[in-house]
């Protein structure tokens, strides 16, 4: 698991370094629609690979708190993945990956001093 972890924030800061890389050049529409072109790429494949995904979620049965709950995270990953580019494009990649990295500090110290939850090593 460690080693998979480790790799994958490897990947990720790769990511954001091409990704910066591509904005400053292109500019952030292009880096976008790279972006949404891949993913839908990706969705496309993952649903011929997995038919039987797709009638699963056809048969759930959608309460409107569900789907609140599911339009609620797929706009904030949107604005994420829009903002990104932005961001990275006007302070850099390390600024960028340095501020994620602290998020998880800040979101421990939440839990502690807010929500008296113990901390976990």
């Amino acid at each position: 698991g460690d080693a998979m972890a480790i790799s994958a924030a490897f990947l990720y800061g790769v990511s954001n370094i091409l990704q910066e890389h591509l904005a400053v050049r292109y500019g952030c529409t292009v880096v976008l629609a790279g972006l949404g072109v891949a993913g839908g790429l990706v969705s496309a494949c993952q649903l011929s690979l997995l038919p039987d995904e797709l009638a699963s979620v056809r048969d759930l049965n959608w309460q409107p708190f569900e789907v609140a709950l599911l339009g609620g995270y797929v706009t904030a990953l949107w604005l994420f993945y829009s903002l990104a580019p932005v961001i990275i494009m006007h302070a850099g990649s390390a600024f960028f990956n340095l501020s994620l990295l602290t998020s998880d500090f800040w979101a421990a110290a939440f839990g502690a001093l807010v929500l008296h939850e113990p901390l976990s090593l």
